[in-house]
């Protein structure tokens, strides 16, 4: 029980510190800063006594709708339990299950319309986002 609750307690402070970074459409590309000079690599760690790893990328939006979109997209990958995207730092945090494969998750991110670190999403699906998501691209 002890371990049960120390897992679920780790879960629930990850999707609440990345919440922190809520914020809403502006149009006017606010956040659009050049990422290229700070390419951020993937990040995973074990949480302690769990089958639960926590992973970490950069993810192109702007706004609300688009953080929407982009947690909606990573949660409807299998083995997914919990996704947080700040729109500051372009990042999100995802809570998934052992043997889940971030490449799905990229995919899914990218087939939604936003560019991952590790695929970029076909210019129909870009050109589908709604005016205020449209990030500067690479």
């Amino acid at each position: 029980m002890k371990t049960k609750t120390l897992r679920i307690s780790a879960i629930a402070m990850f999707a609440a510190i990345l919440t922190l970074g809520i914020s809403s459409c502006s149009g006017g590309g606010q956040g659009n800063q050049d990422r290229g000079s700070h390419q951020t690599h993937e990040q995973s760690h074990d949480v302690e006594g769990s089958d639960v790893q926590l992973a970490e990328f950069q993810v192109n939006g702007n706004c609300s709708m688009c953080k929407r979109r982009i947690e909606a997209a990573a949660t409807s990958v299998g083995g997914v339990n919990s996704a947080g995207w700040d729109s500051q730092t372009k990042k999100i945090g995802i809570s998934v299950g052992s043997g889940t494969d971030l490449h799905e998750v990229h995919m899914a991110i990218a087939n939604a319309g936003h560019d991952t670190e590790m695929h970029r999403a076909t210019n129909e699906a870009y050109d589908n986002l709604h005016a205020c998501c449209k990030y500067e691209r690479e």
